[in-house]
């Protein structure tokens, strides 16, 4: 076996274990796995009608609504196949409606230690992944086309970062194959560092340059050594930098940095610039409940526990009454967010009724219930309401809760 094999062996381990490259994800996660933003380009020339087709569909896409955003890419590649921005604009709304269904599109599935949270599912569909993959193709092969007829077309150049970008996110995020999301985000760095070279001031491609860098440079020191043998290097204020140069100067990639620093801002504790950004982001989009909820737990890693129930409230109240589309999504994950923090903040007598409304309801996940049931018991033990927190520990091993959460109910007992 090689030593560049073992090495790589090696590290597929530790980042697995680790959840380390987790930095990979959240860069890539809502940035250069789409081309999404306000700009026009070369694509954009069959009159104003279509920019604002376009705009609706880039509108959706990033409040949530795959489908119609899914069908204006599907209608986008049919009209141009040579171009590869529609077939990545395509490829961002499936990747991204899969890690959505996978529960792993929030705020909580980058700040861990592993990617995703305990609600998250690992699920692909075969057939989704299969269209996927062919997508992310197509826009690689027409992407190589146009530069092979003119080495010198820069989109193009930014558009095969792109879909090498969208491949090393699936790949982290929803595989959780780190190493082929490596040497997926790798290239895409590879040939947007080469871009910027020609072109100093196309500064989205400082996206997907500030993402990795700040990935590998987020490593700790002795993963670093391993990723330096095999030629994996990054700058983690360097990559920060990139990002909001991208996101103060960018056309396209601008919204995109903005989100990916979200991220990397509550990981470094720079939580005032977080809700700084996530203000913003929430007024341009308000139809995203996500970047709500993500206001929400900021203030949760605040400790202004006031705040975030107040978040979560105005979420709840916007769900029953359907202001800004938000009746379109579940309200049970959002019931269960509220009721821990409600203990977060030892309003015990608030938080119970939520956990039995969580518990009760037929469209909560198991999941939900099962967390739900644990935390109702731990508060009513406490409590000396034996009785009522037995029942809630023998209800968990009538579910088909994981094995850690048994184990703990049984310790109860």
């Amino acid at each position: 076996m090689s030593d560049t094999v073992t090495i790589g062996a090696v590290l597929d381990r530790t980042l697995s274990r680790k959840g380390i490259i987790v930095s990979v994800g959240l860069a890539l996660v809502v940035a250069i796995g789409a081309d999404w933003g306000r700009a026009t380009s070369g694509a954009e020339q069959n009159g104003a009608e279509q920019n604002l087709d376009k705009a609706a569909a880039l509108d959706a896409l990033y409040s949530v609504d795959f489908d119609p955003a899914r069908e204006y890419f599907e209608q986008m590649t049919a009209r141009e196949p040579a171009n590869p921005e529609g077939w990545n604009l395509l490829a961002s709304s499936i990747w991204l409606r899969i890690v959505f269904r996978q529960e792993k599109l929030n705020l909580d599935s980058f700040t861990g230690d592993a990617l995703g949270t305990e609600d998250s599912s690992e699920v692909v569909s075969e057939a989704e992944e299969k269209r996927l993959r062919e997508v992310i193709d197509r826009a690689i092969e027409s992407a190589e086309d146009l530069i092979d007829q003119d080495p010198d077309n820069l989109e193009a150049r930014y558009q095969l970062g792109v879909a090498y970008g969208t491949l090393s996110t699936f790949e982290a995020l929803a595989k959780k194959s780190y190493l082929a999301a490596n040497r997926a985000g790798s290239r895409a760095r590879e040939i947007h560092v080469q871009l910027l070279k020609k072109d100093p001031s196309f500064n989205d491609a400082r996206l997907t340059v500030g993402a990795y860098d700040y990935a590998v440079g987020s490593l700790p020191w002795v993963v670093r050594v391993i990723a330096g043998a095999i030629g994996i290097r990054g700058d983690k204020k360097e990559g920060i930098q990139q990002l909001q140069w991208a996101a103060s100067l960018g056309t396209r990639a601008r919204t995109n940095a903005r989100m990916v620093l979200v991220v990397i801002y509550n990981r470094e504790k720079r939580y005032e610039e977080s809700l700084e950004l996530l203000g913003d982001l929430h007024r341009e989009y308000p139809r995203n409940y996500l970047v709500e909820m993500a206001i929400g737990g900021v203030y949760e890693r605040t400790m202004d526990w006031s705040r975030a129930i107040a978040t979560y409230r105005s979420v709840l109240g916007k769900m029953q009454t359907g202001e800004d589309g938000y009746d379109r999504f579940e309200s049970e994950p959002v019931l269960f967010r509220l009721a821990e923090t409600h203990v977060h903040a030892q309003r015990y007598a608030d938080a119970i009724p939520l956990f039995d409304q969580v518990i009760r309801d037929p469209d909560s996940s198991v999941g939900l219930q099962c967390r739900s049931h644990l935390w109702a018991g731990r508060i009513l033990r406490d409590r000396d309401r034996e009785d009522e927190a037995s029942a809630h520990f023998r209800a968990i091993q009538q579910l088909s809760c994981s094995s850690n959460q048994k184990r703990e109910a049984r310790r109860y007992l």
